[in-house]
């Protein structure tokens, strides 16, 4: 079955995509687990490091992805470019804050000590359909968690 990316203003189909069958979405998330557990002994400065990439290369194709998501989306031009910057300044954001969002939390109990203390927990799934995808993908990756998108519409192939 074929996937296909249409414009919902004109009904015109963009692109058509080969779904993946069984085997290969194994093999991907296979490939993902993977990426988690190396992922995960990454430094919070080297995270940080590929977040803030992930924002320049943002800003810099800017009005490309904003085009995409306009013609995938049928969002006016101008908003799709905020979206964007919404983006890149959320990738920003984490890249700046997340070390210290993710440090142990004393917690009052009547034990002798107690935290709060956060873990990776693995591959998760975002559905980016239509939604701000390096937005929402930012905490994830900075927690050091793996995310494996349940549709993109060809929208981030590139990252």
């Amino acid at each position: 079955m074929a996937i296909a990316s249409t414009n919902p203003a004109t009904g015109e189909k963009l692109k058509e995509f080969k779904a993946f069958n069984d085997a290969e979405i194994e093999k991907r998330l296979k490939r993902a687990e993977h990426a988690f557990q190396q992922h995960r002994r990454e430094s919070f400065p080297k995270r940080a490091e590929l977040l803030v990439s992930i924002a320049t290369l943002l800003d810099r194709e800017k009005n490309e992805l904003a085009r995409t998501m306009t013609l995938e989306m049928g969002k006016l031009f101008r908003a799709s470019v905020e979206e964007i910057e919404k983006c890149e300044r959320g990738c920003r954001y984490y890249a700046e804050n997340a070390e210290r969002f993710l440090e142990d939390e004393v917690a009052q109990t009547d034990a002798r000590r107690s935290y709060v203390h956060y873990e990776p927990m693995g591959l998760g799934t975002l559905d980016f359909s239509n939604t701000r995808p390096t937005f929402r993908n930012a905490p994830w990756r900075l927690s050091n968690c793996s995310v494996a998108p349940e549709s993109t519409k060809g929208f981030f192939k590139r990252c």
